[in-house]
């Protein structure tokens, strides 16, 4: 997250800039498979922390990914006043991946 002339910048210096070797791996070897824009933006970022700014707490987007139904807490009706119980924070969005068991359970 960040003023919109700094995500521009962000973008602009990643593409023009090599240095970034925005290049994913794979487990089985250590040669570069294809580009990864996560790990660019990683590598960005962690340069550039007075600039831009992660939702660590997930007080924005609370991510699902490796988590359980029971980490959350929300009104099933409305799907309000949810709870990250992992972060201990209220997050205003919920990400979940279709591939999850209980992803489905949600929407019922």
């Amino acid at each position: 997250m960040g003023y919109a002339s700094k995500i521009k910048e962000m973008l602009n210096e990643i593409e023009k800039n090599e240095n970034y070797h925005c290049s994913a791996y794979n487990n089985t070897n250590v040669k570069p498979a294809k580009v990864d824009d996560q790990r660019c933006l990683q590598k960005y970022y962690l340069n550039h922390t007075n600039d831009i700014a992660l939702d660590h707490k997930q007080k924005i987007w609370s991510c699902t990914f490796g988590r359980n139904r029971e980490d959350y807490d929300f009104d099933l009706n409305t799907f309000s006043n949810l709870y990250n119980k992992s972060t201990n924070e209220k997050s205003s969005i919920l990400h979940t991946n279709g591939w999850h068991k209980w992803y489905k359970d949600l929407y019922k």
